[in-house]
Order: structure tokens, then sequence, then C-alpha cells
């Protein structure tokens, strides 16, 4: 029998840092050192994976990206709800009004985006991909909403003309869906090419 000089703890050690490892680059925050096949024990492996002064600093690279999580799932529940509404928006008035309600609230939790999209760069995984491309397809998407509706905000601030201005904006809305799959499209070639070049 070959003796390959590799235990089977010592591969199940180097297993578990590996593991850690990657957890640490999902999460936006440095490395850990490099682990000598030797250190077999958890205590040694814990102390390795988390040396003095590091604590604090992974704590708030999770509390960061778990900040920037909630707004992107809060954010994108609100879109699938506006696109609901706005489907039903076709048939009642009210519906149309609670579709704009949804919409204001959608910018707001959206323009966290704007801060997001420079963090974006570290969720460059495997493991995150679709919320990597996804929030910078988001922030395209908020962007060209902002900018047609202030477009529409001298009409929308008379009252009088308020129904029809909603109207209008809705049904402009789905004149650029092809823009927002272009823009979507080419986010994830954005992806790719920074997940390539990282």
């Amino acid at each position: 029998m070959v003796q390959l000089g590799v235990t089977g703890q010592e591969v199940a050690c180097e297993v578990v840092v590996h593991s850690a490892q990657r957890s640490y680059k999902i999460l936006g925050a440095p490395s850990p050192r490099p682990t000598a096949p030797h250190l077999c024990s958890g205590q040694e492996v814990a102390t390795e994976l988390h040396p003095p002064g590091r604590g604090a600093q992974t704590l708030a690279g999770f509390l960061v990206v778990l900040f920037f999580n909630i707004f992107f799932y809060i954010a994108l529940i609100l879109l699938l709800l506006y696109l609901i509404f706005l489907l039903f928006s076709l048939l009642l008035l009210p519906y149309l009004l609670l579709a704009s309600f949804l919409f204001l609230l959608y910018l707001f939790f959206s323009f966290f985006f704007f801060i997001y999209l420079p963090f974006s760069v570290f969720f460059l995984h495997l493991h995150n991909f679709f919320l990597s491309s996804f929030s910078i397809f988001l922030s395209f998407f908020t962007v060209f909403l902002l900018i047609l509706s202030t477009h529409f905000l001298p009409s929308v601030l008379s009252f009088q003309n308020l129904v029809s201005v909603l109207f209008l904006f809705h049904y402009s809305l789905y004149f650029f869906i092809l823009l927002l799959v272009i823009l979507f499209f080419f986010s994830l070639f954005i992806i790719h090419v920074l997940f390539f070049l990282s």
C-alpha cells in the first residue's frame, strides 16, 4: 500500500479551515492566514481562524452584509407587489393608487442600493452571484424610475391631473420593459467581467 504521508485527521482539518476561509470571503472580510497541516485540534483551528482583533472586524462586516441584504429583499418584495397591483390597476383605479404607494415605498428602500452598489463587489462569489447581478439591476432600474418620475413631477403637483399622469406613468413603464431587460443583461455582463478579473 502506498503511504501518502497525510492522515485523515489532517485532511479534515484542512477542509474545515478552507470552508471557513470561503465564509470570510463571502462576508467581505479579510481571509484568515494560511493554516499549517499540523493544526488538528479544534482549539488550534479556532485560534488560527479568529486571531486577536479579528472578531470585531468580522462582526462589523457581517452586520453590514446583513443590513444591505435586508433592504435588498424588502425592495424586491415591494417591487413584486408593485407589479402585481399594477396588473390589477388595469381594471380598478384603487389598485392603481395602491400600486403608486408601493412604488414610493420601493423608491425609499431602493435608495440604499446607491450605497449597496459599491459593496456588491464583495459578493462576486458563486454562492452570491444572483444577489450581486440583481442588486446592480435594481440600481439601474431605480435610476431609470427616478428619471421618469422626475419628468412627470410638475404634472403630479397638479391634483386635477393626478389620475391621468398615473395612468400615463404606468403605461409608459410597460413601454420601457425592453429597456429594463437590456439593462439587466448588461449588468450580468459587468458581473461576469468583474468576476473573472478579480
